[in-house]
């Protein structure tokens, strides 16, 4: 669940307006992530939630707590992760078992220097009940 729509509603705009304010052309992709065909991008995930003033965890339903994050020092999500995974003594092997994600795609993000899609931090950030925030590297 997100609470994009919810969102929108509460700040009295449109979809083309957040569209705009997020740089999309085409209100299409807004349209999709509130009828959640798909997750938006990490960057664009961020760029709702600095618009809106809330964390990521509050805008994909993860907690109630609207609590205001606003993005400063962007660290890049990949050292956030090695950083997670360090400190709880973490392996890639068993990240993607425990998350239930294809070894490849762990193994690629260290490896070819992809970033993981949200919805991929967000089956890491409920197996290990953490913030998407801090696994994306928006708060440290």
């Amino acid at each position: 669940m997100n609470r994009i729509k919810d969102l929108i509603e509460e700040q009295n705009i449109d979809v083309d307006t957040l569209a705009k304010m997020i740089g999309l052309n085409n209100p299409t992709m807004v349209y999709n992530w509130i009828d959640e065909k798909y997750f938006p991008s990490k960057n664009y995930l961020i760029k709702i939630c600095d618009y809106f003033s809330c964390s990521c965890d509050y805008l994909l339903g993860r907690t109630d707590d609207y609590s205001t994050v606003k993005t400063k020092n962007l660290v890049e999500t990949k050292e956030q992760i090695i950083k997670f995974l360090n400190s709880r003594k973490i392996s890639k092997y068993k990240l993607a078992k425990d998350a239930k994600i294809n070894k490849g795609n762990v193994y690629s993000w260290f490896t070819k220097n992809t970033t993981p899609t949200t919805d991929m931090i967000v089956k890491i950030a409920d197996h290990y009940n953490v913030s998407v925030d801090e696994l994306i590297g928006r708060i440290t």
